[in-house]
Order: C-alpha cells, then sequence, then structure tokens
C-alpha cells in the first residue's frame, strides 16, 4: 500500500544515470484515493494513479507554474522527476523504503518521511 506515507526521492535515474536531487530540493509524492501529489522540486504537482498488484500507472502530471533559478539544474530536475513518474509501470514496498520501475528498470528509490 503506498498511501499513508509522504515518499521523499533518495535517487532517481535519468538516462541510465543515477543521482540524488539536486541539493537543497525535495521531490515527495503523496498517494491518496487514486491521486498522488507532492513537491517536484520547485513546483507542487498532482496526477491520477491506479495499482493493479504491483503494477502501477501514473496519469500525466499537471503542476503549479513557478520558476526556479536556484539551485541550478531545478527546473531540468522538475521535468525529468515529471516525466519519470508517467513513464513508470510498477512499484514495490519493503517497509519504509519504495521503488517506480519503468520496464523493470527501477528509475526511482523512495523513502517514507512524517507526514506533516
Amino acid at each position: 500500500d503506498l498511501e499513508g506515507e509522504n515518499w521523499v526521492v533518495e535517487e532517481l535515474t535519468i538516462d541510465g544515470n543515477t543521482t540524488g536531487p539536486v541539493a537543497g530540493t525535495a521531490l515527495t509524492a503523496l498517494f491518496d484515493d487514486g491521486s498522488v501529489g507532492g513537491n517536484a522540486g520547485c513546483n507542487s504537482y498532482f496526477a491520477d494513479y491506479q495499482v493493479d498488484g504491483d503494477s502501477i500507472t501514473i496519469g500525466p502530471a499537471g503542476s503549479t507554474l513557478a520558476f526556479c533559478a536556484e539551485p541550478d539544474g531545478t527546473m531540468d530536475q522538475e521535468v525529468a522527476y515529471l516525466t519519470l513518474l508517467s513513464s513508470v509501470d510498477s512499484f514495490a514496498r519493503d517497509g519504509d523504503s519504495m521503488t517506480l520501475s519503468s520496464s523493470g528498470e527501477v528509475v526511482l528509490r523512495y523513502t517514507a518521511a512524517d507526514v506533516e
């Protein structure tokens, strides 16, 4: 179950390269009753999702429209994160850790944080 946790990205894989989020940014996901939303590094985002077993489909995300010039790379990371979310097709949860995968490759790795 994905709901009830505030998931924070620890690693994301872009074009085969795995990295942590840009320093000074937070990438989050909160799943609730068919909707997922959170922070994409600069803007808040929202999308619909469906789960069937360990399969997941996340619809195209909408977001607020702020521009963040700092820290450097924030906007590129945001575009990449939202693109990765819409590409995932499966998930796995192990306690306070969750991964989202696309075509068998883990593209997002999260840790649960306290919901504020």
